[in-house]
């Protein structure tokens, strides 16, 4: 498991397993400088997906909360998966009861063209 962004409260845990070939992104995103922040998580992902394009990677969110600027990242991190290949995937993982982050999860899928992407409604 590689750590690519260690948690805090205001940034979002980021690992990758390379054998699954799963990214996961779970927490909580409102840093200052969004750009910055969200510039290694951009960085690893194009690493991975220029490793091995033919492979299947998938993205699982976990998210409780985000603001309006970690949200548009949040988009071009899918839509740079969904570049790559239709193989790839996105899971959404929100809590049954949080109505917003469900509501963001579908609003997220009508960006893909090629990826397929699941919300799934589970306690986080």
């Amino acid at each position: 498991m590689k750590v690519i962004n260690e948690k805090t409260s205001r940034m979002p845990g980021v690992t990758f397993d390379p054998d699954t070939r799963i990214m996961t992104i779970e927490g909580e995103a409102y840093p200052e400088d969004v750009t910055a922040a969200f510039a290694p998580i951009f960085t690893a992902l194009e690493e991975i997906l220029a490793e091995d394009a033919r492979g299947t990677t998938t993205l699982d969110f976990q998210m409780q909360y985000f603001n309006s600027g970690s949200s548009r990242k949040i988009l071009e991190i899918i839509r740079l998966l969904d570049e790559v290949g239709a193989d790839n995937k996105v899971i959404w993982r929100a809590d049954p009861e949080d109505d917003e982050m469900i509501g963001h999860g579908k609003r997220f899928s009508r960006a893909l063209a090629h990826a397929s992407f699941e919300v799934i409604e589970e306690e986080l």
